[in-house]
């Protein structure tokens, strides 16, 4: 599983995303962080901005 957050704002946390993970370990793949700012990668998650999200 590929777990996707979207944001509108604060997108330094990521609770939900984070929640998710920890529930299932061994079934995630890639963590994706779609918000409004350009592409960043924070340790295992990808941040895409938003006019990325068809090349997931």
């Amino acid at each position: 599983m590929c777990p996707l957050e979207i944001k509108a704002s604060g997108y330094k946390t990521h609770a939900s995303l984070d929640a998710f993970c920890q529930k299932f370990p061994a079934r995630v793949l890639w963590k994706y962080l779609v918000y409004t700012k350009d592409y960043a990668k924070d340790s295992d998650i990808i941040c895409l901005p938003v006019y990325m999200t068809p090349f997931i």
